[in-house]
């Protein structure tokens, strides 16, 4: 996933501040502005207090398939209402006024359901919802009209949840933060080490089914270890295949 980390400035109108204590749901939206961008949204929110809309989301996934993390995840986001308190709430680009996805947000936005899935141990069928579930606000607009459709999506993000429980992934649960003098033992048969954060940077090494690391920051999914020659002198490598030692 590409995700990026750009947060909110601390606000009244988007980004309040508030703790939240659980997450039991994630909910979907769509932006309902066709062709802006992820960043354009993100601006939107950032900016307010001086429209004084109160609106934000966790994420925002663009029409090029990147992810602007916005608030945390920890934090309150005014997104779906009453389900505030207790969901993860993601924004979607779309193209036109129709609100499908294109294949590069859908692709996205399966791949983040799957991570928060498996972080927070939720059933994809039962524990994500559209902001129309809440409200009944037609949003996302093509999910709502179309309704199989967003039956596809949840069934596309449990399969995958599935398959990657078949394939190595770890039951471990990591959170962004210092994991310096922790160790960490890879569950994969092959796990690839990366330049940077994320698939689309160059693999600089591998690791096999058993090898221990020593495990340095962890920032969405992704934590840094030493011994390697990628960006800032680390190499990078999924927390979805290591289990902690």
């Amino acid at each position: 996933m590409n995700i990026i980390t750009n947060f909110l400035d601390k606000n009244k109108y988007s980004r309040p501040g508030t703790k939240r204590n659980k997450t039991t749901k994630i909910a979907w939206h769509y932006v309902g502005n066709p062709g802006s961008s992820a960043k354009a949204n993100r601006n939107y929110f950032n900016n307010a207090p001086n429209h004084k809309t109160s609106a934000s989301s966790h994420y925002i996934i663009g029409l090029e398939g990147e992810i602007i993390y916005c608030v945390p995840e920890d934090e309150i986001a005014y997104t779906t209402n009453s389900a505030n308190s207790y969901s993860i709430g993601i924004e979607m680009c779309h193209p036109d006024s129709s609100g499908k996805f294109n294949s590069l947000t859908y692709n996205a936005a399966v791949e983040l359901g799957v991570d928060l899935a498996k972080r927070y141990k939720l059933n994809p069928l039962t524990d994500f919802i559209r902001h129309y579930d809440v409200t009944k606000k037609r949003c996302p607009k093509y999910w709502v009209d179309n309704k199989s459709v967003w039956e596809k999506f949840k069934q596309d993000v449990n399969n995958k949840l599935k398959l990657g429980n078949t394939q190595g992934l770890s039951t471990t649960t990591f959170k962004n933060g210092d994991y310096t003098g922790k160790k960490a033992k890879v569950t994969a048969n092959v796990l690839n080490v990366r330049f940077d954060r994320g698939t689309q940077y160059e693999v600089i090494g591998k690791l096999n089914k058993g090898d221990t690391v020593k495990l340095n920051y962890c920032l969405n999914g992704w934590v840094s270890i030493e011994g390697y020659k990628g960006n800032k002198g680390l190499g990078y490598i999924s927390t979805d295949y290591l289990e902690l030692i």
